[in-house]
């Protein structure tokens, strides 16, 4: 079996550390019960359509993806070891930065109380965060808000404000400026394009 699975979030850190193909293969998934599991019901549902199968496939390919994710080691020398997402979630005071930048964007976080959640002084966390992650803390920080905003236009109906808000800009026009820079289109318009969208499919 093969497949492939469209993102809308293209600037998903994941993405950026994952390779082109995955080969899950059944020594792979077979060590994981659930894993193979998802693999029989898909195969199932493939070959035998009816009502609804289109929507259990794509749940399930995206089940069966989260749990390949969880199972797959990239090789040596890939990725990893040259920074990237995997690797700062290996790491235990980038991991925690890592999860208080991703529970709460909105907060008003600097280098030093990024550093205080990791637990290690501010410029030896700059530095090993900058080393492991391959971006300074405020880089991520800000990509990582982008991609929050850019969610938050698409699956709810929250007013700039309050997404602005929590994603952590003083205001909509601060966050629409820099949601301009990074995306090259207002946040107005990006929402409106992406209803679009969905409205096709």
């Amino acid at each position: 079996m093969w497949g492939f699975i469209e993102f809308d979030a293209p600037d998903h850190p994941l993405f950026g550390v994952l390779p082109s193909v995955v080969h899950a293969t059944p020594a792979l998934l077979g060590a994981n019960a659930r894993g193979a599991a998802y693999v029989e019901a898909l195969t199932q549902e493939v070959l035998n359509t009816r009502d609804g199968s289109a929507a259990l496939q794509a749940r399930l390919t995206e089940v069966l993806l989260i749990e390949i994710m969880r199972l797959f080691t990239p090789p040596p020398g890939v990725e990893c070891p040259v920074g990237g997402w995997f690797s700062g979630l290996r790491d235990p005071a980038v991991r925690r930065a890592l999860v208080a930048i991703h529970q709460d964007p909105g907060k008003a976080w600097t280098v030093a109380a990024l550093a205080k959640v990791a637990r290690i002084s501010r410029s030896a966390f700059a530095a090993h965060f900058v080393n492991i992650m391959r971006e300074s803390p405020m880089a991520y920080l800000a990509r990582w808000r982008m991609y929050r905003g850019r969610s938050l236009l698409r699956q709810t109906e929250l007013p700039l404000e309050l997404v602005a808000e929590r994603v952590g800009y003083g205001s909509a026009a601060a966050f629409s400026l820099a949601f301009v820079r990074a995306h090259g289109v207002s946040p107005g318009s990006y929402r409106r394009t992406e209803r679009a969208k969905l409205e096709r499919s």
